[in-house]
């Protein structure tokens, strides 16, 4: 089976995020409290192959002021500014697969021209017509967003599905119906890159005497919510990466060889 690291690469981020939208009831002191998020897109590095998972929100002073809300990005943290310091260019991304299609999270999807593109088939049904509370995280698809651009080479999938070798995709409605999440087979055993499904690393490892806490924007219930937590607790990764915890940033390489 492939071995592959992973790189976690910021594509802006927010300060003036809610911690309630991040953490389902929490403690009820924490209204109001806010947080700093990172919008992390992840390169899987398979040899061979080059994966995006995600690829971070669109422009901040076009889609996010136009379409949904403005935040920090240094040109350095242009989704192909964070590949070329790696000396990845465009073309050499091999396959993106988009956790879920609320613009932070699928906005850089056609600047990657060569790439194959993964989404599940409910994320689309939702994307196409939002249920209301969630239309704000949609960009309107009136506006032409970015994985509408490139639907003529996007696949779409329904429930898990092996990518290739060491990669697969796994559906886990929690955050929205069609979210999923990819596991990862690295140097050191598997790598559960967990999206905003799992915000910060807290919402899995627990909080508030709760061993694991769902996102605060949720689209399915908290019965398959937990489903998801259970699954993972079978697979048992060597880490769960969460979508937008600054401290992803600690480490430059998750499941490199040693």
């Amino acid at each position: 089976m492939a071995k592959c690291k992973i790189i976690p690469l910021s594509t802006g981020s927010f300060d003036e995020a809610e911690l309630t939208q991040y953490y389902y009831l929490p403690d009820p002191n924490s209204a109001g409290v806010k947080l700093k998020i990172e919008y992390w897109m992840f390169l899987i590095d398979a040899g061979n192959t080059l994966i995006l998972v995600d690829t971070g929100p669109g422009d901040p002073e076009t889609w996010g002021r136009s379409c949904h809300h403005f935040y920090d990005r240094t040109p350095e943290q242009t989704p192909v500014a964070a590949l070329n310091k790696l000396g990845i260019k465009p073309f050499d991304i091999d396959i993106i697969i988009n956790t879920h299609l609320h613009w932070t999270h699928c906005h850089g999807n056609a600047l990657f021209p060569r790439a194959t593109i993964y989404i599940q088939e409910n994320e689309i049904t939702q994307a196409l017509n939002p249920v209301m509370p969630h239309a704000p995280f949609y960009t309107p698809v009136s506006a032409g967003p970015p994985w509408i651009q490139t639907l003529n080479r996007t696949r779409i999938i329904k429930g898990t599905t092996k990518i290739m070798d060491g990669v697969t995709a796994m559906i886990m409605p929690s955050h929205t119906l069609g979210f999923q999440t990819v596991l990862v087979e690295t140097f050191r055993g598997p790598i559960l890159i967990a999206g905003e499904m799992c915000p910060f690393f807290d919402n899995w490892t627990g909080r508030w005497r709760m061993p694991h806490v769902p996102s605060g924007i949720l689209q399915s219930s908290l019965d398959e919510y937990y489903a998801c937590f259970q699954q993972i607790e079978e697979i048992n990764p060597h880490y769960v990466l969460p979508g937008l915890d600054p401290k992803v940033g600690r480490q430059e390489v998750y499941g490199a060889q040693v």
